[in-house]
Protein backbone atom coordinates (compact mmCIF):
# COMPACT_ATOMS: atom_id res chain seq x y z
CA UNK A 1 0.00 0.00 0.00
CA UNK A 2 2.90 2.64 1.21
CA UNK A 3 4.91 1.62 -2.29
CA UNK A 4 1.38 2.43 -4.24
CA UNK A 5 1.52 5.81 -2.71
CA UNK A 6 4.54 6.58 -3.14
CA UNK A 7 4.00 5.62 -7.02
CA UNK A 8 0.88 7.46 -7.44
CA UNK A 9 2.58 10.57 -5.55
CA UNK A 10 6.00 10.57 -8.14
CA UNK A 11 2.93 10.13 -11.43
CA UNK A 12 1.10 13.43 -9.79
CA UNK A 13 4.46 15.49 -9.18
CA UNK A 14 6.07 14.29 -12.71
CA UNK A 15 2.50 15.06 -14.62
CA UNK A 16 2.80 18.68 -12.91
CA UNK A 17 6.55 18.90 -13.34
CA UNK A 18 5.97 17.87 -17.49
CA UNK A 19 3.39 20.75 -17.45
CA UNK A 20 4.76 23.62 -16.07
CA UNK A 21 7.98 22.62 -17.96
CA UNK A 22 5.90 22.99 -21.24
CA UNK A 23 4.60 26.39 -21.04
CA UNK A 24 1.36 25.56 -20.20
CA UNK A 25 -0.27 27.60 -17.50
CA UNK A 26 -3.31 26.61 -14.99
CA UNK A 27 -6.34 29.29 -15.26
CA UNK A 28 -8.99 27.28 -13.86
CA UNK A 29 -10.45 24.28 -12.22
CA UNK A 30 -14.49 23.27 -12.40
CA UNK A 31 -17.38 20.67 -11.90
CA UNK A 32 -18.93 20.01 -15.42
CA UNK A 33 -22.82 20.43 -15.54
CA UNK A 34 -24.63 23.63 -14.93
CA UNK A 35 -23.83 27.27 -16.48
CA UNK A 36 -21.17 27.79 -18.89
CA UNK A 37 -17.57 28.53 -16.51
CA UNK A 38 -16.03 31.99 -16.96
CA UNK A 39 -12.11 31.49 -16.98
CA UNK A 40 -10.17 34.96 -16.34
CA UNK A 41 -7.03 34.21 -18.27
CA UNK A 42 -5.54 37.77 -18.96
CA UNK A 43 -2.50 36.81 -20.68
CA UNK A 44 -1.46 36.68 -24.65
CA UNK A 45 -1.95 33.19 -25.35
CA UNK A 46 -2.72 30.75 -28.69
CA UNK A 47 -3.91 27.25 -27.19
CA UNK A 48 -6.40 25.84 -24.41
CA UNK A 49 -5.76 22.50 -23.30
CA UNK A 50 -8.55 20.67 -20.97
CA UNK A 51 -7.25 17.82 -18.84
CA UNK A 52 -10.29 15.90 -17.10
CA UNK A 53 -9.44 14.77 -13.61
CA UNK A 54 -12.32 12.74 -12.38
CA UNK A 55 -15.39 11.33 -14.38
CA UNK A 56 -16.58 12.70 -17.81
CA UNK A 57 -16.95 15.36 -19.76
CA UNK A 58 -18.39 16.90 -22.51
CA UNK A 59 -17.16 19.94 -24.06
CA UNK A 60 -19.20 21.75 -26.05
CA UNK A 61 -17.92 25.05 -26.80
CA UNK A 62 -15.38 27.72 -25.56
CA UNK A 63 -15.91 31.26 -26.25
CA UNK A 64 -12.56 33.36 -26.50
CA UNK A 65 -12.91 37.34 -25.38
CA UNK A 66 -10.41 39.51 -26.43
CA UNK A 67 -11.55 42.72 -25.63
CA UNK A 68 -14.75 43.50 -27.42
CA UNK A 69 -14.48 40.38 -29.40
CA UNK A 70 -15.81 37.36 -28.72
CA UNK A 71 -14.40 34.12 -31.12
CA UNK A 72 -16.96 30.66 -30.40
CA UNK A 73 -14.95 27.46 -30.81
CA UNK A 74 -17.17 24.43 -30.90
CA UNK A 75 -15.55 21.74 -29.85
CA UNK A 76 -18.95 19.16 -29.24
CA UNK A 77 -16.42 16.12 -27.65
CA UNK A 78 -16.69 13.70 -24.70
CA UNK A 79 -13.84 12.69 -22.68
CA UNK A 80 -12.94 10.80 -19.75
CA UNK A 81 -10.78 10.40 -16.49
CA UNK A 82 -6.98 10.69 -17.97
CA UNK A 83 -8.08 12.26 -21.32
CA UNK A 84 -6.85 15.72 -22.06
CA UNK A 85 -7.91 17.91 -25.43
CA UNK A 86 -5.88 20.94 -27.04
CA UNK A 87 -7.44 23.56 -28.65
CA UNK A 88 -5.80 25.98 -30.92
CA UNK A 89 -7.72 29.00 -30.30
CA UNK A 90 -5.78 31.83 -32.12
CA UNK A 91 -2.01 32.85 -33.13
CA UNK A 92 -0.88 34.78 -29.94
CA UNK A 93 -3.81 36.92 -29.12
CA UNK A 94 -4.53 38.93 -26.12
CA UNK A 95 -7.47 36.97 -24.16
CA UNK A 96 -8.86 38.42 -21.50
CA UNK A 97 -11.07 35.43 -20.52
CA UNK A 98 -12.97 32.22 -21.86
CA UNK A 99 -16.53 30.76 -21.55
CA UNK A 100 -16.82 27.19 -21.62
CA UNK A 101 -20.05 25.30 -22.05
CA UNK A 102 -19.69 22.02 -20.66
CA UNK A 103 -21.72 19.17 -19.61
CA UNK A 104 -21.51 15.64 -17.57
CA UNK A 105 -20.55 14.57 -14.55
CA UNK A 106 -16.68 15.19 -14.04
CA UNK A 107 -14.14 17.49 -12.79
CA UNK A 108 -11.90 18.79 -15.42
CA UNK A 109 -8.46 21.79 -15.21
CA UNK A 110 -8.66 24.61 -18.07
CA UNK A 111 -4.42 25.47 -19.22
CA UNK A 112 -3.31 27.90 -21.95
CA UNK A 113 -0.03 28.51 -23.35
Amino acid sequence: MKRLLIAFSVLALSSVIALAGSGWHKVGEFDSGGDGKEVAVDRTCSQCLIKVKEGSVIINTITVREGGNKTPHKIGKRLNKGEDEVVQIGDKIPVKSMRIGDDGRGHYEVYVK
